[in-house]
């Protein structure tokens, strides 16, 4: 008689976010959930603060969690984490960073037997003692740590002595067809706000929080600003600091060439209309919005922090400059500004080394990967 063939068990994955709100960790979660193998894999996702924007771009079979209990306290929240992953089988809880690892670990793992995979993709807690302990104590506890870039798993050998084997840096992947020039796209968006077609126009993406230093981009446009009055700066996102950027944009005189849009679902179409990528952060882990920008085309200028040297090759694909430097940072886009050869030239080099070293496929396989080890493990 012949033996029927079961297809294999799926791997089921909870993932725990404070929210599918618009962000570079919340995006790279969509665009894993979006593209993982759903013959191998189950993937969904937890919110424990409130569910967000991001929610309308995933597949309509992707699970999302929220219980309003999960904010009110550590010990809610884990309760939670442990009735959603026993009722839902889940084989491993794959939390992001301080607000989402001590509940999921204790709730995954503790309570639920689950394992636990922990996240880290830019930002350390080392404000007190008690916050620098629990994180080294849980991140020798989970099964794996991953973190986005390099330097970011050398900061946390650094800091917390964690031993590399427990490390595993997987890279973000940007989607190289959906972020690509598209000469439709540049013309629709320079329309909408009133860009004429010879205008040099930088750019930036990201919300408009203290970490991304939109203050030091604005003193460096308004440097080369009064010598070129044919350039604007677009900055795409909202946030806290939306008021006082707008009068820092004022005071400095360059209200008029300066674009805030607010927050945006059009991303790829606003890189399109950009022709220089400017990053100016104190600290990232591996930024998403300077991917995409070398996926489409770009040249970039970017602080030199986290993972950004990883990306950027100086010289090669646009300029990386010291964070907080305004000289520094209005000298590079000086640079990029008058001489269109050389954006050219930087903005090729960049979509080929998006397609060749950060593609959305690899980072997907590379998490594929580490689930069926995971879920394999004692």
């Amino acid at each position: 008689m012949t033996k029927v063939r079961r297809p294999p068990k799926k791997i089921r994955v909870l993932h725990i976010l404070q929210s599918l709100d618009t962000g570079g960790l919340e995006n790279g979660v969509v665009n894993l959930a979006n593209k993982i193998d759903s013959r191998r894999f189950d993937l969904d996702i937890l919110c424990l603060r409130y569910v967000g924007r991001l929610r309308d771009r995933l597949r309509s079979d992707i699970k999302v969690e929220f219980d309003s209990a999960t904010a009110s306290s550590v010990t809610k929240a884990a309760q939670v984490v442990a009735s959603i992953v026993k009722n839902g089988a889940y084989d491993i809880v794959h939390t992001h960073g301080w607000a989402t690892l001590l509940p999921g670990f204790i709730g995954g793992k503790v309570l639920a037997s689950a394992k636990v995979i922990n996240g880290e993709h830019g930002t350390f807690f080392v404000d007190s003692l008690r916050r620098r302990v629990i994180q080294k104590l849980l991140f020798r506890a989970v099964t794996m740590n991953c973190t986005v870039s390099e330097s970011l798993k050398h900061e946390m050998q650094s800091l917390f002595s964690v031993p590399e084997t427990r490390i595993q840096v997987i890279i973000n992947g940007v989607d190289t067809n959906r972020f690509t020039q598209n000469r439709r796209d540049r013309s629709n968006v320079r329309s909408e706000f009133g860009l004429d077609h010879h205008l040099l126009l930088f750019g930036a993406v990201g919300r408009t929080v203290a970490v991304k230093d939109y203050n030091t981009l604005l003193h460096a446009f308004s440097i080369i600003v009064k010598d070129n009055h044919s350039i604007r700066l677009m900055i795409v996102g909202d946030g806290p600091e939306d008021s006082s950027l707008k009068k820092l944009a004022k005071s400095l005189s360059i209200a008029d060439y300066v674009i805030f849009t607010g927050n945006r679902d059009d991303v790829p179409a606003l890189l399109s209309a950009m022709d220089v990528f400017c990053l100016s952060s104190i600290r990232e882990g591996l930024s998403n919005t300077l991917l995409e920008a070398h996926a489409a085309g770009l040249p970039s200028v970017a602080t030199e922090t986290g993972g950004n040297a990883e990306i950027v090759k100086a010289g090669i694909t646009g300029y990386l400059v010291p964070v907080g430097d305004v000289d520094a940072m209005g000298s590079a886009m000086r640079c990029l500004a008058t001489d269109n050869a050389k954006r050219q030239e930087l903005g090729a080099a960049a979509r080929r080394r998006a397609a060749t070293r950060f593609s959305l496929d690899a980072m997907v396989g590379n998490y594929e990967k580490l689930y069926e080890r995971v879920a394999a493990c004692g």
